[in-house]
């Protein structure tokens, strides 16, 4: 794979950073810098964010994710904080890939805003079109063009699949970027986040074989046979123990689904 490079490892503009925390006007009321926004429903709640929608005065819907480890929150706040400006950093790398949500302009330590997407997950959606990975493909590709490796792909909860029909991804706390190769620590980081890239690619082809093995190459089929190294390490030692780990803590589940399974009660015309 050819490896791009960042002329600068800042991103292309600096979201307007405010308080920790959002600005209540009241029950259910938020401002934004000189936007206006009402709750109009929870999207998603696990052990590391909650997810609210918004609603801003022209009608547009927002995801509103705050940074936050449930239990453990004063101890892991310096933690989830820099995982929220990592994923503002990413959101704003990615702005103008298509397939990638807007992000609003003003954030804070812990939170950032960002378009909502009708749709559903491919966790919960599996009938999807005969062009949905040669797209999702693409826009992977045009990620790892901006130096940018998702990381996460293996969730099918951070692939979205459109009203439209169209992929779109979220969900990028995590993800690698490529650096200008100055030192010897950001050339080895490189070369994992260039190893990230390939283990993105064979995520993608992975769902498209349980999900449309009728569509899939022959070289596809290849790549998703060929589990990098590193992805078994990943799976057996760090994977395993944290899925023990948060059946412990949600028997009965993170709420990841919740807004997907109710969606026609909370989202206004849905």
């Amino acid at each position: 794979m050819c490896i791009p490079r960042l002329q600068s490892s800042r991103p292309p503009g600096i979201l307007r950073l405010v308080s920790t925390r959002p600005y209540h006007l009241g029950p259910d009321r938020y401002r934004f810098g000189d936007g206006l926004f009402k709750r109009i429903g929870r999207l998603k709640k696990d052990f590391f964010s909650t997810n609210e929608l918004l609603e801003d005065e022209d009608g547009q819907i927002w995801v509103l994710k705050l940074s936050r480890f449930l239990y453990i929150d004063p101890l892991g706040r310096p933690v989830a904080r820099y995982l929220s400006l990592r994923e503002q950093y990413f959101y704003r790398l990615l702005q103008g890939v298509e397939g990638i949500p807007a992000i609003y302009p003003v954030a804070g330590r812990n939170w950032l805003l960002h378009a909502f997407i009708p749709g559903d997950t491919l966790q919960v959606r599996r009938d999807v079109d005969d062009q949905f990975f040669d797209r999702l493909a693409q826009l992977l590709r045009e990620c790892h063009e901006r130096g940018v490796a998702c990381v996460d792909i293996s969730k099918k909860a951070n692939i979205i699949v459109g009203d439209d029909g169209r992929p779109y991804l979220i969900d990028f706390q995590i993800s690698m970027g490529l650096l200008p190769p100055m030192s010897p620590f950001q050339r080895i980081w490189n070369i994992c986040t260039s190893h990230q890239m390939h283990e993105d690619l064979y995520h993608i082809y992975k769902h498209k074989k349980r999900i449309r093995p009728d569509l899939i190459r022959d070289w596809e089929l290849e790549v998703a046979a060929n589990r990098p190294g590193l992805n078994r390490f990943h799976g057996r030692f760090i994977r395993r123990p944290y899925l023990a780990l948060k059946r412990r803590i949600f028997p009965q589940g993170s709420h990841e689904l919740f807004f997907f399974k109710k969606r026609e009660n909370m989202y206004p015309g849905g």
